[in-house]
């Protein structure tokens, strides 16, 4: 099941106040049929504890360009960069640091797979050029998991769940992908 989120706006905020001044009058805004960018969540995958987290970045042209993960026998944190320069940062600083997963020009992130069960237990990025990136992680999980983005969308960051409280809380929980259409 996909959530659907409108990001217009002014949609919001016209519903919000019942209507609002256009031109001086006092009335509902026509906000007309002006593109609005659609932003989905896509399914989440992994366990159910730990704190939510959702990336930051609405900007369809801000295009992700590289993915650091941080891994041993689960993955325990990574990082998104960004063509802007931007960068995202979910779960802990444990494990191993891996070699960045750089994106290359005209490339996109366009799926997950892995394996889960409490925690994300491993992790393969898959690009629009059909490229794999290494296996992240470890063997652990008995849960297998895998998500493409929907025929036309754009991956625009991560959500998932990360730092729940406990000595195996600075890890990645759950993941799954956010983008528009």
């Amino acid at each position: 099941m996909l959530k659907i989120r409108n990001v217009v706006f002014a949609m919001a905020v016209a519903s919000a106040m019942g209507g609002c001044m256009v031109d001086g009058e006092e009335g509902l805004a026509d906000v007309g049929t002006a593109e609005s960018e659609i932003v989905f969540d896509g399914p989440v995958f992994g366990g159910s504890t730990g704190i939510p987290f959702h990336t930051n970045n609405y900007d369809p042209n801000d295009k992700i360009v590289g993915v650091t993960i941080r891994s041993a026998r689960e993955i325990d944190g990574f990082t998104v960069r960004y063509a802007s320069g931007r960068v995202e940062k979910f779960g802990g600083n444990g494990g191993d640091e891996n070699q960045e997963f750089l994106l290359f020009p005209g490339e996109e992130l366009v799926a997950i797979y892995g394996h889960s069960g409490a925690r994300v237990d491993s992790l393969w990025l898959i690009t629009s050029t059909g490229r794999v990136s290494q296996k992240y992680g470890g063997d652990g999980g008995e849960n297998e998991f895998s998500y493409w983005i929907p025929a036309g969308a754009k991956v625009l960051g991560f959500q998932g769940r990360h730092k729940a409280p406990g000595p195996k809380g600075d890890r990645i929980h759950a993941i799954g992908l956010v983008g528009d259409r």
